[in-house]
């Protein structure tokens, strides 16, 4: 996946906070005839399936503070031509100090921090907070990834061992707040449903003696943070064969496409530790020597 780094250009300044709660009142100034205005670069950001970049990235709700009030909440701005975002807002006469977060999903209104609240993942959420802009002048805002991503899911076999049946899941997380100003996630609850991210609920793939299997991209969205991976899969060798489950536990890092695979060459599924191997022990008995007597009779030919 691309590596970028998308920027929105301030002719504004930023707002902050201190936790999810309600903030006190907003100011009113007196407004210079200079607009708020963004412009975007054409630099774009980290992220898997429908990523946002500068052409898609549609509305961007922006929310001003000044010390720990509100100027203004959720004021939407679109692209109007040239690369330029407005939304109708303008600097005062003199410096506000403002502070500033944005993002393309709705701000949680009355925060003492600028927050955003998902409910599901479905949607690739960015987000940004300036906290020092330069007045009257254009400030980049640097739009970042709140969600985490798995891609794709590699299992190896240990050597000698087939593998049959595999399945993979997990229970994610798609709900939760997340603190602008922190740079932190306060998550909801897991899911009550198992989603698999190799095989399906009514079929599991089938790996070589010492072989490997890598699902498709799995193109999952979830909050970051650990997780367990459970495995259900039957292992065989020769007469061997017996059903086993496994758990592994995952950190899923924010911002990243999280491909999740063995380390180097190494059996990421384990060797069964109740397989007894058929042996036996060998004594061959050594050569012995006898004396044999032999009596001869004359005969008459």
């Amino acid at each position: 996946m691309k590596t970028k780094t998308l920027l929105l250009l301030f002719t504004a300044a930023t707002m902050a906070l201190a936790a999810c709660r309600k903030a006190d009142g907003t100011d009113v100034e007196t407004l210079s005839s200079r607009e708020i205005i963004f412009g975007v670069s054409t630099d774009a950001l980290t992220k898997g399936a429908t990523e946002v970049n500068t052409t898609n990235l549609g509305e961007l709700y922006v929310s001003a503070l000044k010390s720990t009030n509100y100027v203004f909440q959720n004021v939407s701005f679109t692209h109007a031509g040239d690369g330029k975002w407005k939304g109708g807002k303008y600097w005062p006469v003199t410096d506000p100090g403002y502070r500033f977060a944005a993002s393309n999903v709705s701000l949680v209104d009355n925060s003492a921090q600028p927050c955003v609240q998902v409910v599901n993942a479905e949607k690739d959420a960015v987000v940004a907070y300036l906290e020092n802009p330069t007045f009257n002048a254009v400030n980049n805002l640097n739009l970042e990834h709140i969600f985490a991503q798995i891609g794709t899911v590699t299992m190896k076999a240990p050597a000698g061992y087939t593998v049959s049946d595999l399945k993979l899941w997990l229970r994610p997380v798609t709900q939760g707040t997340y603190n602008l100003v922190e740079k932190t996630w306060s998550p909801g609850s897991a899911s009550s449903v198992d989603i698999f991210i190799l095989g399906s609920a009514g079929s599991g793939v089938n790996i070589s003696a010492g072989g490997t299997e890598t699902s498709a991209d799995n193109d999952l969205w979830l909050v970051p943070g650990t997780y367990t991976l459970y495995a259900s899969y039957t292992i065989s060798k020769d007469a061997y064969s017996k059903s086993k489950t496994a758990t592994a536990s995952v950190n899923i890092l924010q911002g990243y496409n999280n491909n999740i695979g063995p380390i180097g060459d190494a059996a990421n599924i384990p060797a069964p530790e109740d397989i007894s191997e058929l042996s036996f022990t060998v004594t061959v008995t050594p050569w012995s020597n006898q004396q044999v007597t032999a009596s001869f009779t004359e005969q008459n030919i």
